[in-house]
């Protein structure tokens, strides 16, 4: 586990620490994750960053912070960061109807051809409850 510049930041490492708990307690011990890293960041500096559980369960192999590993459907957490730039700067509201942001939402149709019950918002949007499916059902 490596701390780097915690309290240059202005992060306590003891609270930082917890995130490690946490992820370990609830994550790694319960087997829901075999292993996870974590960092963060401020202000462009790494000032956490722990790995904990194990990068092969087959071979047993401790997960280390510089293991590399396969990251898939990275488009959902970049998506999300950039939504929440946007929202910081008042860009958009989550009870904003996509159309407002995207107009070729418009006039959306449910599967069948009807209207939706409401025009879908963005909230229904990044909570992925706005009815759109992937096309190949």
């Amino acid at each position: 586990m490596t701390k780097q510049n915690a309290s240059i930041q202005g992060f306590d490492p003891r609270r930082l620490q917890r995130i490690d708990d946490v992820i370990a307690r609830n994550y790694v011990e319960t087997g829901a994750l075999p292993g996870a890293l974590t960092m963060v960041w401020r202000r462009g500096e790494l000032v956490w960053r722990s790995a904990s559980g194990v990068l092969d369960l087959g071979r047993g192999l401790p997960l280390r912070e510089d293991s590399i590993f396969r990251l898939y459907s990275m488009t959902k957490p970049v998506t999300a960061a950039a939504m929440m730039v946007l929202w910081d700067r008042g860009l958009w509201s989550a009870d904003d109807s996509i159309a407002k942001h995207l107009p070729e939402f418009a006039g959306v149709s449910v599967l069948g051809g009807g209207a939706p019950a409401h025009p879908p918002t963005l909230r229904e949007l990044m909570t992925h409850t706005a009815g759109l499916g992937y096309g190949f059902d």
